[in-house]
């Protein structure tokens, strides 16, 4: 059962829901940069390779540059690389969508892809750190982490919907330039927000190039994590794939959106309560749930 007392507990101060609120806008791109900028090249292209790989360029941008704003952040604070972002992230996707819509070189879109990966508004680890710096209670502090996750699940059922929607009624172009106004209205009211005054930059014990990747097993960790990420990827290309061959681009968003939903469900009643299983063993036991869940989901649905 989902007990609400400790969601409650949590949102009790109005500047963190207010830095919620602003976080939910600031990275509703999540949920729809992605699958939109994946459809607006594959209309352009009529391409599902080349239209990948403009999508894959998007996310290599993102993972490039993000431990480079996660030590930005660490060093001077979150505002200047959020003030950043907030010009840069939608700039990139405005020219992504000029450059699609004429005939220009694929080395372009594959630029302006990454650019916009790469300047993408680091919301998330900006709310991560700072839950960990204000809540001391780790039952509270696991609730929110759970929170957290749930926000982004929800981004995921709605980003899709919306996508799905302008699809239907305009065109991915819509979509893109929709998810680049949200980008950059939402990180402009994140960043001004009050909770984000408390921030502390932490002291640094000691210098070190490789950062987190020289802690023993998280070179390990990390490996995990990169093949589990790259199944969301690769479900998500051949769901839009699915609703093509369906003749209805528009379902690709209502199926991820309801496989979102489950996600979302799954967060709450985790953050909800407390757990007899260590870390270490309900981890590997999920991922095991959530491998054969795919499994199943690709023979009921038949998909290449």
């Amino acid at each position: 059962m989902i007990s609400l007392a400790r969601y409650t507990a949590l949102l009790a101060k109005p500047a963190l829901r207010s830095a919620i609120a602003a976080s939910v806008l600031g990275r509703l791109p999540i949920g729809i940069a992605g699958l939109s900028i994946l459809l607006l090249a594959q209309d352009a292209t009529r391409s599902f390779g080349s239209a990948g790989a403009v999508a894959a360029c998007y996310v290599a941008g993102l993972a490039a540059v993000a431990p480079v704003n996660g030590r930005l952040i660490d060093r001077y604070g979150p505002r200047p690389t959020l003030l950043g972002c907030a010009l840069a992230f939608p700039s990139a996707l405005a020219a992504l969508v000029a450059a699609l819509s004429t005939p220009a070189p694929p080395w372009l879109a594959f630029t302006l892809a990454a650019a916009a990966g790469a300047s993408f508004p680091p919301i998330t680890v900006c709310m991560r750190t700072f839950f960990k710096q204000q809540l001391k209670d780790d039952a509270l502090l696991a609730t929110a982490y759970s929170l957290e996750s749930v926000l982004i699940e929800l981004i995921f059922i709605l980003g899709p919907v919306l996508v799905a929607i302008f699809v239907a009624l305009a065109s991915p172009a819509v979509a893109v330039l929709f998810a680049a106004a949200c980008g950059c209205a939402g990180t402009l009211l994140f960043q001004n927000s009050r909770a984000l005054r408390h921030w502390h930059i932490e002291p640094r014990s000691k210098a070190n190039l490789l950062g987190p990747l020289a802690e023993p097993g998280f070179v390990p960790l990390l490996a995990v994590i990169v093949c589990y990420a790259s199944a969301f990827g690769l479900v998500e290309i051949g769901t839009i794939a699915f609703a093509t061959e369906a003749n209805s681009p528009a379902l690709a968003g209502v199926l991820l959106g309801i496989m979102s939903i489950g996600s979302a469900a799954g967060g709450l009643v985790y953050g909800s309560r407390s757990w007899r299983l260590p870390l270490t063993r309900q981890f590997p036991i999920m991922l095991g749930l959530m491998g054969n869940c795919r499994v199943n989901g690709r023979r009921q649905l038949r998909l290449p």
